[in-house]
């Protein structure tokens, strides 16, 4: 009885450390670590699950999820043929256990999974939750700006902006969830991270919305001059408040002064980005021929257009034309023409009188056809008339 005792704890232990078997480490040639587990002694399937395009299984997707009216704008950069199946990590589980199949697990695909059924569970309960995410009722709207994306071309950049959307969304619900929610393993790659960054949006998708604005943008400005040119100007506009021009001098200080120490070497990104239109949601979008402007530029326009010959105009308060330094609508047609002019009496020796017109101001733009930027040409000319 002893020796049949003895025996069976013997089969018992050695079946436990059969069921414990350490498995082997590999190395990928990314550098990825992963654990062969070897589970079952199974027959080996036959061959490969049929593959389709990566294009024609997101098309399945959108027809899995009610979306097939829709096209897909822009994906990851992935080229290798797939297995379609409606739910990819459960049924490719089911697939392996039917087929015999080895099946890969990834802190990045278990995490996801964890990530989504969060995410489910605060869109339920998201009045429930608000407190723990937001201080207020409703939805915010999250935006962030585009330099010139092509919805049409699927080769945009769009995962770069997604991280720009967790950062907002941190700044409200706080780091730390944004932080445990993004992949961050050994494991994680671009694409992993952006789906994690997508899943974090829609977590909080009841709690805000979002929105990409395409902006334009002046991408270098060729400051010339020196601080001592720059404050010149300065003391020049200071001559001219003498003359009931308080009004527009006080515009126009903040502005030359900015100037004046970026020529001095102490530049502000933010304050060239206005420099000719704040970079906003409130308007038009990038190319708009009728394109709003609210930049600092306007400071320097102390009247818009206006004729003061017109007898229609003649009862109307000079102060109706000042600027309002705020905002310029319709492009430049509201300003006056960027050149003036002076009559000039020209009497020949034998006293023959022309009538001519001076005229200087800006007439037109050169550009650098090597860096491509716009130079404002000053020039003059006079006119017989």
């Amino acid at each position: 009885m002893r020796k049949t005792l003895v025996l069976l704890c013997s089969l018992i232990v050695l079946t436990a450390c059969e069921n414990r078997t350490t498995g082997s480490v590999e190395t990928s040639s990314e550098g990825t670590q992963s654990v062969v587990i070897n589970v079952e002694s199974l027959k080996r399937p036959k061959g490969t699950l049929k593959e389709k395009d990566y294009d024609a299984v997101l098309k399945n997707i959108l027809k899995e999820i009610g979306h097939e009216e829709q096209r897909i704008v822009a994906h990851n950069k992935e080229q290798r043929k797939l297995v379609p199946l409606p739910h990819p990590f459960f049924d490719g589980m089911h697939q392996a256990y039917a087929d015999h199949r080895p099946f890969v697990l990834s802190p990045d695909a278990v995490w996801l999974l964890i990530c989504q059924g969060f995410a489910h569970h605060v869109n339920l309960y998201a009045e429930e939750l608000r407190p723990m995410f937001v201080n207020f009722d409703g939805k915010r709207m999250l935006t962030v700006y585009s330099d010139g994306i092509d919805i049409n071309n699927p080769e945009n950049p769009w995962d770069d902006y997604f991280q720009h959307f967790t950062e907002q969304i941190a700044s409200y619900v706080g780091d730390s969830l944004v932080e445990t929610l993004t992949c961050d393993f050994t494991t994680t790659t671009p694409v992993t991270r952006t789906a994690s960054q997508v899943a974090i949006m829609a977590t909080t998708k009841e709690f805000f919305e979002y929105q990409i604005y395409e902006i334009c943008g002046i991408p270098q400005v060729i400051l010339e001059g020196t601080g001592a040119d720059w404050q010149r100007i300065i003391d020049g506009v200071q001559f001219l408040r003498r003359y009931d021009l308080a009004w527009w001098v006080d515009e126009m200080l903040p502005v030359l002064r900015k100037i004046k120490l970026a020529a001095e070497g102490e530049t502000d990104a933010e304050f060239w980005k206005g420099m000719y239109k704040q970079h906003d949601a409130e308007h038009e979008m990038c190319g708009d021929p009728n394109i709003i402007a609210d930049g600092w530029v306007l400071k320097f326009y102390p009247y818009n257009k206006f004729d003061p010959n017109d007898e229609d105009l003649k009862d109307v308060p000079k102060e109706a034309f000042r600027n309002d330094f705020q905002e310029l609508i319709d492009g430049s047609d509201w300003l006056p023409m960027e050149i003036v002019t002076a009559p000039l009496l020209f009497v020949e020796v034998d006293g023959t009188k022309h009538n001519l017109d001076l005229c200087a101001g800006f007439v037109g733009l050169s550009q650098d056809h090597k860096t491509l930027a716009l130079r404002p040409e000053i020039g003059w000319f006079i006119t017989r008339i």
